[in-house]
Order: structure tokens, then C-alpha cells, then sequence
């Protein structure tokens, strides 16, 4: 994914969950089923955006990340929430529901 297509994605969706991930960690491959059931579960207008950031690493640069995993959420376009590393689902969860609530 290229910071262009990032940025088009966070202009034509209201509410955006980015989940940043390498392809080397054992930490993002088993939080990601949780992530992804979270988004489903409580959050289905939110658009959950997996991005590996080998892959990508001008978005990781662009986003500053430095640490994965690392979520960012997104609500029109502007970043309201930032989780890195060591975070609990029902944390995030708690963090989601407002400005969600608020959107949505």
C-alpha cells in the first residue's frame, strides 16, 4: 500500500481502523482474529485496514509508527486513537465506542 492510496482510503471512509503489523511478528498474527472479530462484532461500519508495514514502509513512516502492533483509528480522516504494543481488546473496545457511537 502506498501513503497515496492510504490517504484516499482515509478521505472517502468516515471511520477507519488501521492494524499495523510486520509479517515477522508472532504478537500481530494472534491479535489479529481478535481485532477482526472486534470490528465485526461491535464496530461494522468501521473499515478495518490490516497493512504490513514490510510491505509498506513509506505508510509506517508516514503514520509514524515505530512499534507493532500498533492500531490507529481514524474518524474522518483524523487519527483519534493510537494503541502500540501492549494493549487489552476490551481496552481498545472501550476506546473505539465513543467517537463510534458519536459517528455512527
Amino acid at each position: 500500500m502506498s501513503t497515496d492510496e492510504l490517504a484516499e482510503i482515509l478521505h472517502t471512509n468516515p471511520a477507519v481502523l488501521v492494524y499495523a503489523t510486520t509479517t515477522d511478528c508472532g504478537v500481530c498474527t494472534s491479535l489479529r482474529p481478535k481485532i477482526e472479530a472486534l470490528q465485526r462484532d461491535h464496530f461494522p461500519r468501521l473499515l478495518l485496514l490490516p497493512i504490513h508495514l514490510d510491505q509498506s514502509p513509506d505508510v509506517s513512516s508516514d503514520l509514524m509508527i515505530n512499534a507493532v502492533p500498533t492500531v490507529l483509528c481514524f474518524f474522518d480522516g483524523k487519527e483519534h486513537l493510537r494503541k502500540v504494543r501492549v494493549f487489552g481488546i476490551e481496552e481498545l473496545r472501550e476506546a473505539i465506542q465513543r467517537p463510534y457511537d458519536l459517528m455512527f
